[in-house]
Formats: structure tokens, C-alpha cells, sequence
């Protein structure tokens, strides 16, 4: 029943993001909304707001059809998650500021120019509404656990959007730590970890939905649709791991944080030929 259920979600989910795409996709491409993409070519680059939309469609009707299997609180959660970071995702992708550079290039802004880009209010409204979210969800019991917990659904939020750099290649990153959350909590968790795993399906369905399109280069999804797709990734694997799980998913998510400081992982990839090649599967204009 759990696995049923954490598949159907998937399923439903990305064909809800397959339709969104071709029955609302038009009334994207507004120029506002438009950016070029690594080739140049202007696209709509906020598609990842449809991604969003699903996930709160499928989310609400999680909450309101398995109350005996889900905790509502942990659905409300799942909303606001969603809802804020592809806010916050919208404000970054339409800003007319540079919002690169990393924490180290928000923070010299900050202080030398006493600038807040785009990219740091994201920063700091992430990891406050992460503390919100973790609140009502009532994930934790003590401050480490607090601490750490918001830091693992930032660092995770942000981790998937330092891999929007190619068509789908956030999305498949998603995927990867989707099916080893499933398939690690299917063989080793409970039946109620296990059916937790659903609100992370949501998003990962929706945003599989509109990879087909976003591969042929139709459109990019952005900070609206990665940063959600992390952050609720990150929120589901505190929801069913154990603490020293939680430490090692940090630590993992700060270092690679960390190394994007110092190295592109578009460079890092394009060197690997295994890692270059799932990033140009499905692509219709392979790097």
C-alpha cells in the first residue's frame, strides 16, 4: 500500500506537470519572464512555477484523502515549503541583478557595497521559512535538531539549484536522491516512513512532467521550480532518517556547497564521461 501510494503520486504528479506544460506553458512567455539559456536562446525561465502548482494540487489532496496514513501537520508544512521557495525562486529568476557568486559574492555585497542581492534574500528567507516549516511540522525535539534540520532543507534547496545549469540536469539530480530515499526507506524503515515519502513525490513527479519539453529546450524551470524541488527533497529525508543520517546529509550538502565555491560542477561533469553522459541524456543538443 505504501509503495502504491508513494508511486501513484509520482505517476499522477508527472502527468499533471506534462499537461501543465502544454495547456498553460503559452501564457509564460510574457518577456519579463524570458532569459537566455546556456546557448544563448531565450526561453521562458520560470516554468518551474507549474511544477510548483502541481505539487500543492497533489499535496493538498494527500492531506485530505490519507489523513489515517499522513500527518496533516507535516502536509501544511510541505505547502509552505512549496509555496515560499518558489516565491523566492521568482523574485531571483526575474531580478534584474546578477545573483551569482556564490555565499562568498552575496556576503561581499552585502558588505562592501551594502547591496542585498536577490541571491542572499533568497538565502535568508530560505532558512527562515525552513525554521517556520520545521516548526509546524513538529520534526524535531531540541535546537541542534532544529539547526541542523533548517540547514539541511536550505543547503539542499540550494544544492539543486547550483545544478540548474543544463537542461534537466537539476531535475535528474532529483530524481537520483528521490529514488535513493525510496528505495533505502522501502528496504531498511517502517511502513509510515515509507508512505512519507510521498510528499517528496510530488514535486520530483511534477518537475519529471515538464522535463520532456525542457529537455528539447522549450523552457527552464529555475529557481521557482529547483530551489522547491530541493528543499522538499531535503524536508521528507529529515522526515524518515535517523540523526546520524541527518549528520551525514549535512555534512555532504555543506561540502558540496562549499565546493561550488571553488569549482563549477559544469566543468566537474563535462571531465567525467559517465557524469557527462546521463547530463546529455534525453538532450536534444548534447554538450
Amino acid at each position: 500500500m505504501e509503495v502504491i501510494l508513494t508511486l501513484g503520486v509520482f505517476v499522477v504528479s508527472g502527468l499533471g506537470g506534462l499537461l501543465a506544460w502544454g495547456r498553460l506553458g503559452s501564457s509564460l512567455h510574457r518577456e519579463p519572464w524570458m532569459k537566455p539559456n546556456y546557448r544563448g536562446q531565450r526561453l521562458v525561465a520560470v516554468s518551474g512555477m507549474l511544477s510548483v502548482l502541481v505539487a500543492l494540487a497533489s499535496t493538498v489532496s494527500l492531506i485530505v484523502n490519507f489523513q489515517d496514513s499522513l500527518r496533516v501537520k507535516h502536509g501544511m508544512s510541505v505547502l509552505l515549503l512549496l509555496a515560499t521557495f518558489c516565491v523566492l525562486g521568482f523574485f531571483d529568476d526575474v531580478s534584474p541583478q546578477e545573483s551569482g557568486g556564490g555565499f562568498i559574492g552575496h556576503l561581499k555585497a552585502l558588505l562592501r557595497e551594502r547591496k542585498m542581492t536577490s541571491g542572499l534574500f533568497k538565502l535568508v528567507g530560505g532558512l527562515a521559512i525552513s525554521a517556520i516549516a520545521l516548526v509546524v511540522a513538529d520534526a524535531t525535539t531540541t535546537w541542534v535538531q532544529l539547526i541542523r534540520a533548517v540547514l539541511i532543507v536550505a543547503c539542499s534547496a540550494n544544492l539543486l539549484n547550483l545544478f540548474d545549469r543544463a537542461p534537466g540536469r537539476a531535475t535528474k539530480v532529483g530524481i537520483v536522491w528521490w529514488v535513493v530515499l525510496v528505495g533505502s526507506v522501502a528496504l531498511w524503515a517502517s511502513p509510515s516512513a515509507l508512505v512519507s515519502t510521498a510528499w517528496a513525490s510530488a514535486i520530483v513527479g511534477a518537475a519529471v512532467g515538464l522535463m520532456p519539453s525542457e529537455l528539447l529546450e522549450r523552457h527552464m524551470q529555475g529557481d521557482s521550480g529547483v530551489n522547491a524541488l530541493g528543499a522538499i527533497i531535503g524536508f521528507t529525508t529529515i522526515l524518515v532518517a535517523s540523526d546520524r543520517i541527518e549528520w551525514f546529509l549535512l555534512a555532504a550538502l555543506l561540502g558540496l556547497n562549499l565546493l561550488s565555491e571553488r569549482v563549477s560542477f559544469s566543468s566537474l561533469i563535462a571531465r567525467n564521461q559517465v557524469l557527462r553522459r546521463l547530463d546529455n541524456m534525453g538532450s536534444s543538443f548534447p554538450r
